[in-house]
């Protein structure tokens, strides 16, 4: 059954999980494709974000994605995409309109922001990690933030990305605080910077 977090009760402006991306085949026919990512506003009336897991993320502020404790070490949110049979991904792009990070107490700190791949969902693979070293009064943002995945074997019919917290090793108590947007629009929704795109063998 799909949680829905963010406000209370289960009605539209929620964040919805266990749901995948599927591509088609026929998306798919030219050896490429890609789909919109959308996380709305927490609003009654806005349509609900959907991701396959989150931990320590809300939407209640606004037209982002956000973790709720910047003490916390767990917050991340997770997109599983899936491939028609027979198909296989070769490569994966991820694009995001706005990473802000107000992470560092005074600009100091060592955590970081990650970008993770994982064909199971359990065992990630860091794809790019950001230094978290935005403040509360001074946070650092990434606009049409990009990055992507070769990815080696066959048979890769269904993978998972992540974003998340990366807690640093060496500072204590260095708050690690972050939000991802896929639209600027004080409601959210999608637009050309936010999506996952996929090269696949057939």
């Amino acid at each position: 059954m799909a949680a829905i977090l963010g406000l209370p009760g289960a009605y539209a402006g929620g964040l919805t999980l266990d749901r995948e991306l599927k591509f088609s085949s026929d998306e798919l026919s030219s050896g490429t494709a890609t789909k919109p990512l959308a996380i709305y506003s927490a609003e009654p009336t806005a349509p609900d974000t959907l991701a396959w897991d989150a931990m320590g993320v809300s939407l209640l502020y606004g037209n982002r994605l956000c973790m709720t404790d910047a003490g916390s070490t767990d917050s991340w949110v997770i997109w599983k995409v899936a491939l028609p049979p027979g198909y296989s991904a070769k490569k994966v792009t991820l694009g995001l309109a706005q990473i802000i990070l107000d992470g560092a107490k005074s600009g100091e700190g060592d955590d970081k922001v990650a970008v993770s791949f994982s064909l199971d969902g359990q065992t990630w693979t860091p794809i790019e990690e950001i230094e978290n070293l935005g403040t509360r009064t001074d946070a650092k943002i990434i606009s049409k933030f990009v990055c992507e995945k070769e990815i080696d074997g066959a048979g890769v019919e269904e993978f998972y990305l992540r974003i998340g917290h990366a807690e640093g090793t060496d500072i204590q108590s260095d708050s690690g605080y972050w939000a991802v947007l896929t639209s600027t629009d004080p409601q959210g929704g999608p637009s050309p910077d936010s999506f996952i795109s996929v090269v696949v063998n057939h």
